[in-house]
């Protein structure tokens, strides 16, 4: 089990990694993981969904269909 210092320590790697706008694959690994946390916290779910509503219009392929996964 993780405590709740690791799970915050992943969900803030995982944001910094979108932000930074590494490469698709680990944005993708990212959004996954941060989809599954979503519950952890009330404002993860609302940062992940405006970070997708954010990059969705002018994203590629993959990523939108990486959205159509978790929504």
């Amino acid at each position: 089990m993780l405590s709740n210092k690791q799970i915050n320590t992943i969900i803030s790697i995982c944001f910094a990694y979108m932000i930074d706008e590494k490469k698709i694959a680990a944005i993708a690994f990212a959004m996954k993981t941060l989809h599954f946390f979503r519950k952890h916290e009330n404002w993860i779910e609302e940062e992940l969904y405006a970070y997708i509503e954010q990059k969705r219009p002018n994203s590629s392929a993959g990523f939108k269909s990486l959205v159509n996964q978790l929504t």
